[in-house]
């Protein structure tokens, strides 16, 4: 696991942030994903990927949010700049993306 690929800081539109757009994944949605081992970075898939990126890499703001052991297992640890900007619970990112 140790050479799985990942984002190494959280991307200007991560849904895991505090400015993220409130209500824009569904409360439903985000629990799915944070309940989720791994989660692709939006700007790594297929569908937006830059030319010359690298496909399918973790999310930095998932892996924050997610399991501290499984980021571990992984080689993930959160950059100091990225954990202001991120949420501190995943329940806090859960309410914020209940749509109104």
């Amino acid at each position: 696991m140790r050479n799985t690929k990942y984002i190494r800081k959280v991307c200007s539109n991560c849904p895991f942030k505090k400015d993220s757009l409130k209500g824009w994944l569904g409360a439903d949605r985000m629990s799915e994903i944070l309940n989720s081992e791994i989660f692709y970075c939006h700007k790594t898939t297929s569908a937006t990927l830059e030319k010359g990126k690298e496909t399918n890499q973790m999310c930095a703001g998932h892996l924050a949010l997610s399991e501290r052991a499984f980021a571990k297992r992984v080689g993930f640890s959160t950059r100091k700049e990225d954990i202001k900007l991120l949420f501190k619970t995943a329940n806090d990112c859960i309410k914020h993306h209940e749509r109104a």
